[in-house]
């Protein structure tokens, strides 16, 4: 067999099999699709709120997702301190105290959430504290451990 005849029956196996994979991709049923992301209601619409409230909320949010934001970056630091801790021969004497303040951090977020839900139902009418209580279930839902997105 001639070096010309096998490059060319070689190309040509090489052509059916591009073009059956193209084929394959292009005319397969069952595409590639992206899981569908279920839509996360906002307070406004979990409560009903008028754009007064809703421009009240938002400031108290933010202010609140400032704060925790704030007490997360100081107990990270902490927490790497604490575990580095593990790595040294020697162990720290101050780790009571680190882990102290590890605790108190995280005592201020707990504390600083539950102002900012108490802040929200002061917000509210009467007419929307039936809605409330979802909402409550929803921010749990949010913020418990092992529920993180």
């Amino acid at each position: 067999m001639s070096a010309l005849r096998f490059f060319q029956i070689t190309a040509a196996s090489l052509l059916v099999i591009n073009i059956l994979l193209v084929s394959f991709f292009v005319f397969r049923s069952s595409g590639f699709k992206p899981p569908k992301q279920s839509k996360i209601p906002t307070a406004k619409e979990m409560l009903g709120l008028n754009e007064q409230q809703n421009q009240q909320f938002d400031l108290s949010a933010k202010a609140h997702f400032k704060k925790i934001e704030g007490l997360d970056e100081q107990q990270k630091v902490l927490l790497d301190t604490y575990f580095r801790d593990v790595l040294n021969d020697t162990p720290s004497i101050a780790l009571d105290s680190i882990q102290t303040l590890i605790q108190t951090l995280e005592q201020a977020k707990i504390s600083s959430t539950k102002q900012h839900l108490e802040e929200v139902k002061a917000l509210l009418k009467e007419d929307q504290m039936a809605d409330f209580e979802q909402f409550i279930d929803h921010i749990l839902r949010v913020i418990r451990p092992g529920n993180k997105k």
